[in-house]
């Protein structure tokens, strides 16, 4: 396999050796030959990255008509403190569950995932914006509680601990 490539296994696309997992039929239905075209094509990582983004925006395309599902994307990516699902659901007026089931159809995740996926794309960011900071500001910054919960996330995601992904030249972040 090449590296730095999105994959096709199964029902399940592999981005970055583990950095990101979506369930093909889920996000991009019957695009997925169009897809690994795109990224095989690509002649480095940001034109992958720019792919995967532009058919992401197409898919969410004409899904933010649920105003509550808007406000709590916005919410997690705007958010400076540890935010929860019960936080959330009580700021729309919706139970936990009819908010889950609304996130799940228009996101493809949880609302737990994508607070999980937000927080480590925050701290994703503040790696590159802040060199300088120590992992642990890092993780404080990017609303973990702990060092164990940061760390849980970036192997998950990544495959690497923080330390390593900011070594590694493979990821682009």
């Amino acid at each position: 396999m090449q590296q730095n490539c999105v994959y096709f296994l199964s029902n399940a696309t592999l981005l970055h050796n583990s950095f990101l997992i979506f369930r093909c039929p889920n996000i991009w239905k019957d695009k997925a030959a169009e897809i690994e075209g795109k990224m095989a094509d690509a002649t480095h990582n940001q034109a992958r990255v720019e792919i995967v983004q532009q058919l992401l925006t197409e898919q969410m395309a004409g899904r933010y008509d649920d105003l509550h599902l808007v406000y709590c994307l916005d919410r997690a990516k705007l958010n400076r403190e540890p935010l929860t699902v019960k936080q959330l659901a009580e700021s729309v007026g919706l139970s936990q569950r009819q908010l889950s089931r609304r996130f799940q159809q228009s996101v493809g995740l949880s609302p737990k995932e994508y607070l999980r996926v937000s927080r480590f794309t925050q701290s994703l960011q503040h790696l590159k914006r802040y060199p300088a900071y120590s992992l642990t500001e890092i993780a404080y910054e990017s609303n973990y509680f702990d060092q164990a919960h940061f760390i849980r996330d970036y192997k998950e995601y990544t495959g690497y601990t923080p330390g390593g992904v900011i070594k590694s030249s493979d990821i682009v972040y």
